[in-house]
């Protein structure tokens, strides 16, 4: 039997999302050099027992940290094909993966509540979603994410944990009182460096198919 879902959202392949995207991901390079610059900082840190997230701080505040295009990808058809109404996402920075998620909300008549602590990056993000054209379909929150979030009252049906992980897994989300699914994605440089010499199955999959998906 076959299914169809009768959507004629362009999705991905949206031209203000995909040129937005595209400019984003260039940008990100960047954090090569911001991650050099706190290298000092951390090694510092280690050597003295301090901690490292704390000593990298104040270097990424203008770091990006994104997800990459096949990890957005992969947001994207997985809150599409679950049909996420209420997105929620932990640690939004310039609005990359935002973007990702906007475009999946967008599709399924919902919304996404992202929050970031700092404020450069809450106005960046907030522009960049309106440059992509969901800023309809977006509320950006400025402050700690155990505040901001607290007050979320649906049901979530999506949730992406993408800030530090010493604080999703010491303080927990929002009490771990979640419905719905909770995708945990720790954007760490290392992990997709090594991802992008020995492709995974999930990576193979997800280079191959995100055009292959038609809602029709």
């Amino acid at each position: 039997m076959n299914m169809q879902i009768v959507n004629q959202d362009p999705g991905l392949d949206d031209p203000r999302i995909s040129a937005t995207l595209k400019d984003l991901h260039q940008r990100a390079k960047g954090d090569r050099w911001v991650f050099l610059r706190a290298l000092p900082a951390v090694g510092l840190a280690s050597l003295t027992g301090r901690n490292i997230f704390a000593a990298a701080a104040p270097y990424l505040k203008d770091a990006y940290i994104p997800v990459d295009p096949d990890q957005g990808a992969l947001l994207y058809l997985t809150a599409r094909a679950i049909g996420a109404r209420n997105i929620v996402e932990f640690g939004t920075s310039f609005g990359i993966s935002t973007i990702y998620l906007a475009a999946a909300a967008r599709a399924n008549d919902g919304r996404v509540i992202g929050t970031e602590l700092e404020s450069k990056k809450v106005n960046a993000a907030r522009a960049n979603v309106a440059q992509a054209g969901l800023a309809q379909f977006v509320d950006v929150l400025e402050g700690d994410a155990m505040k901001t979030l607290a007050n979320v009252e649906q049901p979530i049906d999506f949730l992406l944990l993408d800030g530090w992980k010493g604080d999703v897994l010491a303080r927990g989300v929002a009490s771990a009182a979640v419905l719905g699914i909770v995708l945990f994605i720790f954007a760490l440089l290392s992990l997709r460096s090594r991802t992008a010499r020995r492709p995974t199955w999930c990576h193979r999959r997800i280079r191959i198919h995100p055009r292959q998906f038609h809602w029709y």
